[in-house]
């Protein structure tokens, strides 16, 4: 151990005892004590009562418990928390003008732990209480003025933070919801496609087998033939098996779509769609659903931007697919996914261009309306004939 490991392990020590680890709050409550300081303010060129520096003492030595309890407590715990910080408050105020400091920190924790409604009425409280104490005592306007602003002011930009946060988490487990109900189905599908691709042809090939079995002893030719549609069948069941393989890689555009808000909404980015059109199938489909993708993940990791908005139309002679931010805009160098993506259009006559500006960005690909086809979408059991699916992920972006 180096010495300043040495000298750095006590206070580690003393510090995994005064924070819990799992808040996540760092080092920063040490630095809210600076509020504390503002005991000594009034002291500053004037003379001070024995009794009035005792009453701050001992005062400071019953707020710091209270204080790093507050980190620790539960749910239950935190309103006598406040509440004692708060009377402490009170009862220093008449010895030390400056204890509506211990009000500012009980109006702070209000907003951490309740909800709006709940730390207005806490907030007005504690203001309340500071004004007519610091009216009382005679002190002059300004003081019974600014102390109670700051309360308030202080409590609210807590509890704007702490409804951030409990946004956050929410969403948080509203995508993890989504994308367990998302795995869910999935397994179900894939079960499902396997059990209606291989069930049948997988009896069909033990009967085929046995079949064949059976006349190898007295029938050569005929257990040949058996033999041969045996292969074909094993044949057959394996392209299925690649296509349904295939058609699992690609989510297809839709789901890109929910993919791109849920991505975007995560990154505080305001999402809007338009999608007029079908993406089309096959190919043409998986090509722009990883345009989306690819584009969706510039935005959210380069743009910077506030909005975004998705559309899909078609006007007769083409699909085309524009995705628009209002980011810093600006001319990069395209790379390797954006490079990826236009050769996979132009290898189906579609087109790709990216417009900078000062304004943000607008990504415009399209497709000719030949390539499209106008079937009704796929059911989710794989059909017969040639399904060619594409991977699902994305090279490095511009």
């Amino acid at each position: 151990m180096t010495l300043s490991q040495r000298l750095a392990a006590p206070v580690l020590w003393l510090h995994r005892r005064l924070l819990p680890a799992d808040q996540g709050v760092g080092w920063m409550p040490y630095l809210w004590l600076i509020w504390v300081g503002f005991f000594f303010i009034p002291w500053v060129g004037q003379t001070i009562s024995v009794t009035t520096i005792a009453a701050t003492v001992a005062a400071i030595v019953l707020f710091l418990p209270l204080y790093f309890r507050y980190w620790w407590a539960r749910r239950a715990e935190a309103p006598w928390v406040i509440a004692l910080i708060a009377a402490l408050g009170c009862a220093l105020i008449p010895f030390n003008s400056a204890g509506g400091a211990l009000l500012i920190y009980a109006a702070s924790f209000a907003g951490y732990s309740f909800r709006p409604r709940i730390t207005m009425i806490i907030l007005a409280a504690l203001a309340a209480i500071a004004a007519g104490e610091y009216l009382a005592l005679g002190l002059p306007l300004i003081v019974w003025i600014w102390a109670p602003t700051i309360i308030v002011m202080v409590g609210l930009a807590n509890m704007w933070t702490a409804e951030r946060h409990r946004q956050h988490c929410a969403l948080e487990q509203s995508q993890a919801e989504v994308k367990r109900l998302a795995a869910v189905a999935e397994r179900e599908r894939i079960g499902r496609d396997l059990h209606d691709l291989l069930g049948h042809t997988l009896t069909l090939i033990t009967v085929k087998a046995e079949l064949a079995a059976t006349l190898a002893e007295r029938d050569l030719p005929g257990s040949a033939r058996e033999l041969r549609e045996l292969e074909t069948i094993a044949r057959d069941a394996l392209r299925q098996v690649r296509e349904a393989v295939g058609g699992y890689r690609a989510s297809g555009f839709a789901g890109e779509v929910v993919g791109a808000k849920i991505a975007l909404q995560a990154a505080g980015v305001e999402f809007t769609s338009d999608i007029a059109a079908r993406a089309g199938s096959g190919e043409e489909e998986t090509a722009l659903a990883m345009v989306l993708r690819e584009a969706i993940t510039n935005v959210v990791r380069h743009a910077n931007a506030h909005q975004c908005s998705v559309s899909l139309h078609r006007d007769g002679t083409e699909l085309t697919l524009e995705v628009r931010d209002d980011g810093r805009g600006g001319r990069g160098r395209e790379g390797n996914g954006m490079r990826g993506m236009r050769e996979r259009l132009e290898s189906l006559g579609g087109s790709f261009i990216v417009r900078f500006g000062p304004n943000g960005a607008t990504l415009t690909a399209t497709i000719p309306v030949a390539q499209i086809k106008d079937a009704a979408p796929a059911p989710s059991r794989p059909r017969r004939g040639k399904i060619r699916g594409s991977g699902h992920g994305s090279e490095q972006p511009v």
